[in-house]
C-alpha cells in the first residue's frame, strides 16, 4: 500500500495565502489500495470531502460518502489523476497525479538492490544488481546515466555491471525494464560508489546523545575529508537505517537493550573493506527508562510591586508525557517547592526585587530530573526608575518624502506598547514586533529629526528618552542617490547555484545605467528601467553574499549584505536575522528569527557547533537563547536548528566579540600583471599580493574611489583582481582594510595605456588624462597632528582629502599658495590628498598621528 502526501505549495496554481485556510486543503492526502486487477483511491484529507468538495478522478466526477472511490482498472497504462474543487469557491483546488497503477497479476519488477563488494587497485568496482519479479517475459534491459548496459535473462540474476570508477562523487542510477512489457520497470538512484585509497584517521566523534525507552538519539561529527554521503552505521553490530547527514554532522536514532550499559557504534564507508570502519564505545548509564517527558515554554509574570518589598511571581509552562503528577521548582540554590501540574500557573517566591537579570529557575518532574526546563536571566524589577537606553538604531531608509526607521530593543520593557512622537508633534502608539519597532514618518527636510520614545515602568508611569536620527544623506539637494537595496534568492539552477532578485530605490541618477559587483565578481551593467533584475551568482552555501550597486555616470553607489544562502536548504523552516552577544570571554546570547512555512506544531532542537543549547516549539518569532559558550579564537560559530526530519545551519560572525589587536599592519602591497579589462579605461585587471600581521578576521575589504569593490580571504593571496574601477585623478588607488579591525593600507598605481577603437574606426592610443605631470611636493611635514600645511607654487588650488576607506573627508578651495586644513576632527590613520591646479593633478600620502 502506497501513501501519498501532497503539499499545496507545489500543486496549487491560483491560490493565495489568505485563501489557504479558507479552502481546507492544506492537509490533503490519499491512499492507493490495490486489489487484484483493480484498485481503489481513499482520500483521507479533507475529512469533509463528500459534503463540501467536488471530486474528479481521471476527469470524471465522482461521489462517495466515505471518501473511498473505485474500483478502477489497474491496466498499467492509464495515467490516473485526482482533482478536488471546493464547491462555490472554485479557485480553491488541488490536483494530484497518481500515475500508472499495475495489477498484481501484471508484470512486476520490484525491490532493486545494488551491492559492490570491493574496489580493485585501480579504484574501479563491479556492481552486483538483483531484484524480485513476477509475470515477466524471458529477459530485461538495464539502463542508467544515459547508457544502455545491455539485455539479460532473468534466470541469470544477480547480474554484474561495470566496472565503474569509485570517485565518491558520481551519482549512478539503474533502470530495469522488461524486454516485452514496456510499462513493467523499476529504478534505483542516488548510488554513489566510493573507493578511497587510504582510510585515514578515525572519522567521527559523538558530540551529543539522548536515550530513553530503549532508544538512543545521537549526533555525530564527521572529520573533514570523510565521504559523508557513503556510509553505513551499526550499533551493537545491528545496522541503523534512520539517520540523516547535514554538513559534517550525522543525526541518528536506533534501538538499544538498556539491560547493558556499554554499547558500540561503527561508522563505515560504503563499498570498501572493513578496515575503513571505525568503532567507538558509549555508555547509557544515565539514560532514563521513562517516557518522552517534556517540560517546555516556561514563562513568568511579575505583578505590581514596590522596590523594597519581597515579591512572588507567577510561573507557567507547557508539558507532556510527564512521569509523575507534580514538579519541583528551584533556582540559584533555593528550593521553591513542589507543585501539581494541574495547579499551573503557580506562585513562586519570595524574591528580592532586582532590575538586573540575577535569577534563574529550573522546573523538573518530581520523579524524572532529566525532564526539565530552565529559565535564565529573570528580571524582577519593582523600581520606579526608567531603564535606559531602551533601543538602538538598526537601519534607516529615506527619500525626500518619507523616512523609514528600524529600532531594536536592547533592554527589557514592560508590555509591548510604545508611544513615539517625532520632532515634538502628536504622539502615536506603536506595537513592539519583538525585538523591533518600525517607524514611518514624513521627512522634515532638515539635517536630523528627534524621536521621543516612551514606555511604561512597573508602576505604569511613563519612561521617555530621546533618539536623534541623522537625515543628512536623505536630503542631498538633488545629488545622485541609490539606496534601500533589496535582494532575495529567486531560484536555483541545476548546479544548485542561486539567482538573486535585486531591486532598489534611486534618484538623480545618470542615463548610462548601473553596474553590480559583489564578492569579487562583476555581475554586469543594467538599465534602471529593467528593475527588478536577476543576478546569477557564482557559488552557494559557503558565500556571505554582498551586493554593491554603482551608477555608471555619476558614480554614486550603495551596498547591502544579504548573508549566507544555500540551495540545499530544503527544510520547511528558515533561520534569519541572526545575532550574538558576548561578555567576559563568553558568548552569552544567540538569537535568530525562526520562519516556518507550514506552521505545524513541532519541536525544534538548537545546536551551536554541534552542542545542544536549547529546544523550542515556537516558530515565526524571534528566538533568544542564553548561553555560556567560551570563545575559542574562531571568528564564526555554526548555528544548527533541526526539527524531527530536517536541519538548517548558518555560520554566525562572532568577530565583534574579540578586542581589536594591539598591532595590525598591511604592508608590501604589490600590483603586477596590470592590464586593461576591455576596450575602455574604466576597468583594469591585475594580480594583488601583500603581507599582513595582527589581522583578526581572516577576510579583508578592497575599496576603490567609487566605493566597496569586494570582500576576500587572506588565504587566497596572491589573487587575480578583475574589472577594477578606474579613476579620474591621473593615478589609480586601491584601499585594503582588514574586516575585523581598523587596519588599512592604500596602494597608488599608474593605469595602463589601452588601445581602443576611435570614431573613424582607426586604432587610437590614449592615456589616462590629457594633463601634464605635476612633480611638486605639496606636503612639507608628515606625519602631522592637528593641522595640515600645504604649500603650492600656484595661487589657485583645490585639495580633496580621502580616508583610508576611500571616502572623501573634505574639499578645500584655496586662492593662496599656503593653505592650512584643520585635521583635529579626523581619526589617526593614513589619508590621501588630491591636489588640483594648473600644473595638473597629483596624489600625496598623509599620515595623521595624535
Amino acid at each position: 500500500m502506497k501513501r501519498f502526501s501532497i503539499f499545496l505549495f507545489s500543486l496549487i496554481a491560483a491560490f493565495t495565502l489568505n485563501a489557504q485556510s479558507e479552502c481546507g486543503l492544506d492537509n490533503f492526502s490519499y491512499e492507493v489500495i490495490p486489489d487484484g486487477n483493480v484498485f481503489y483511491i481513499a482520500i483521507d484529507q479533507p475529512t469533509n470531502i463528500y459534503e463540501n468538495f467536488n471530486v474528479y478522478i481521471n476527469d470524471i466526477p465522482m461521489e462517495s460518502p466515505d471518501g473511498k472511490f473505485g474500483p478502477f482498472e489497474a491496466d498499467c497504462s492509464t495515467f490516473n489523476s485526482i482533482a478536488i474543487f471546493k464547491r462555490q469557491h472554485e479557485e480553491c483546488y488541488v490536483i494530484a497525479n497518481i500515475g500508472r497503477v499495475c495489477s498484481s497479476d501484471e508484470c512486476n519488477i520490484r525491490d532493486l538492490e545494488v551491492s559492490f563488494p570491493e574496489c580493485n587497485p585501480n579504484g574501479l568496482v563491479y556492481v552486483t544488481l538483483d531484484f524480485n519479479y513476477s509475470n515477466v517475459s524471458d529477459s530485461f534491459r538495464v539502463k542508467g546515466n544515459g547508457q544502455d548496459y545491455g539485455e539479460f535473462v532473468y534466470s541469470d540474476l544477480p547480474i554484474e555491471l561495470g566496472p565503474f570508477p569509485g570517485d565518491c562523487n558520481t551519482e549512478y542510477e539503474f533502470v530495469v525494464q522488461d524486454s516485452k512489457y514496456n510499462n513493467c520497470r523499476a529504478e534505483i538512484d542516488n548510488i554513489i560508489i566510493c573507493c578511497p585509497i587510504d582510510c585515514g584517521p578515525p572519522i567521527f566523534e559523538i558530540v551529543d546523545m539522548e536515550c530513553s525507552d530503549q532508544k538512543v538519539k545521537m549526533k555525530l561529527f564527521l572529520v573533514e575529508g570523510f565521504y559523508q554521503n557513503n556510509i553505513t552505521i551499526k550499533i551493537n553490530e545491528e545496522y541503523i537505517t534512520n539517520f540523516e547527514i547535514d554538513s559534517n554532522f550525522i543525526y541518528l536514532s536506533g534501538d538499544l537493550p538498556l539491560d547493558i550499559a556499554k554499547h558500540t557504534i561503527s561508522v563505515c564507508s560504503v563499498g570498501i573493506s572493513e578496515e575503513c570502519c571505525f568503532t567507538q564505545e558509549f555508555s547509557t548509564d544515565n539514560c532514563s527508562s521513562g517516557s518522552d517527558c517534556k517540560i517546555y515554554a516556561m514563562e513568568y509574570d511579575v505583578p505590581e510591586c514596590q522596590p523594597n518589598e519581597e515579591v512572588f511571581i507567577s510561573l507557567d509552562f507547557k508539558y507532556k508525557n510527564t512521569v509523575s503528577d507534580s514538579f519541583i521548582v528551584q533556582g540559584n540554590g533555593v528550593f521553591y517547592g513542589e507543585f501539581a501540574y494541574t495547579d499551573l500557573p503557580v506562585s513562586v517566591g519570595p524574591f528580592q526585587p532586582s532590575c538586573n537579570p540575577n535569577y534563574e529557575l529550573v522546573a523538573y518532574d518530581a520523579q524524572d530530573q532529566s525532564c526539565k526546563t530552565v529559565l535564565e536571566s529573570i528580571i524582577i524589577c519593582c523600581s520606579d526608575h526608567c531603564l535606559e537606553p531602551i533601543f538602538e538604531l538598526i537601519s534607516m531608509d529615506c527619500d525626500s518624502d518619507l523616512v523609514q526607521i528600524k529600532l531594536e530593543l536592547i533592554h527589557p520593557i514592560y508590555g509591548d506598547d510604545l508611544w513615539i512622537s517625532v520632532d515634538g508633534d502628536s504622539v502615536l502608539n506603536y506595537k513592539l514586533d519583538y525585538p523591533y519597532v518600525y517607524i514611518e514618518t514624513l521627512n522634515n527636510g532638515g539635517e536630523f529629526m528627534e524621536l521621543q520614545i516612551c514606555t511604561t515602568s512597573s508602576n505604569l508611569e511613563f519612561c521617555c528618552y530621546s533618539q536623534i536620527v541623522d537625515l543628512i544623506n536623505c536630503n542631498d539637494n538633488g545629488n545622485c542617490k541609490i539606496g534601500n537595496i533589496q535582494a532575495s534568492p529567486s531560484q536555483c539552477n541545476d548546479a544548485e547555484i542561486p539567482y538573486f532578485k535585486l531591486d532598489f530605490e534611486y534618484a538623480n541618477v545618470g542615463s548610462k545605467g548601473f553596474s553590480v559587483i559583489g564578492n569579487g565578481h562583476d555581475y554586469g551593467d543594467f538599465s534602471y528601467e529593467d528593475l527588478p533584475i536577476l543576478i546569477y551568482v557564482g557559488d552557494s552555501c559557503d558565500v556571505f553574499y554582498e551586493f554593491v550597486v554603482i551608477d555608471n555616470e555619476n558614480q554614486c553607489s550603495s551596498e547591502m549584505e544579504y548573508g549566507y544562502f544555500c540551495c540545499t536548504d530544503n527544510c520547511s523552516f528558515k533561520i534569519d536575522e541572526t545575532r550574538v552577544k558576548c561578555n567576559d570571554g563568553l558568548i552569552t546570547e544567540i538569537a535568530f528569527y525562526l520562519f516556518e512555512e507550514t506552521d505545524p506544531i513541532k519541536f525544534y532542537s538548537i545546536y551551536a557547533n554541534g552542542l545542544l543549547i536549547g529546544e523550542t516549539e515556537i516558530n515565526n518569532e524571534f528566538i533568544e537563547l542564553n548561553t555560556q559558550i567560551p570563545l575559542d579564537g574562531a571568528n564564526q560559530i555554526e548555528l544548527t536548528v533541526c526539527d524531527d526530519q530536517c536541519c538548517v545551519s548558518r555560520m554566525l560572525d562572532i568577530s565583534e566579540c574579540y578586542d581589536d589587536p594591539t598591532e595590525c599592519s598591511i604592508t608590501n602591497v604589490e600590483i603586477s600583471e596590470l592590464a586593461c579589462a576591455s576596450n575602455t579605461l574604466n576597468l583594469v585587471n591585475f594580480v594583488l599580493d601583500f603581507d599582513h600581521q595582527g589581522t583578526s578576521s581572516g577576510q579583508f575589504d578592497i575599496y576603490s574611489l567609487t566605493g566597496l569593490y569586494g570582500t576576500f580571504s587572506y588565504a587566497d593571496l596572491p589573487m587575480k583582481i578583475e574589472n577594477y574601477p578606474g579613476s579620474d585623478i591621473g593615478l589609480n588607488v586601491l584601499f585594503i582594510c582588514d574586516k575585523g579591525t581598523l587596519c588599512c593600507q592604500a596602494k597608488l598605481f599608474s593605469p595602463p595605456t589601452c588601445l581602443i577603437v576611435g570614431p573613424g574606426g582607426d586604432d587610437e592610443t590614449t592615456g589616462v588624462q590629457s594633463i601634464h605631470e605635476n612633480k611638486f611636493n605639496y606636503i612639507k611635514t608628515n606625519p602631522i597632528n592637528n593641522t595640515l600645511i600645504l604649500n603650492s607654487p600656484y595661487t589657485i588650488n583645490t585639495y580633496h582629502l580621502y580616508s583610508s576607506a576611500g571616502q572623501k573627508v573634505t574639499t578645500v578651495q584655496s586662492i593662496n599658495k599656503e593653505t592650512l586644513i584643520d585635521t583635529s576632527p579626523y581619526t589617526p590613520g593614513m589619508y590621501l590628498v588630491r591636489i588640483e591646479n594648473e600644473a595638473g593633478i597629483k596624489i600625496e600620502k598623509l599620515i595623521i598621528a595624535k
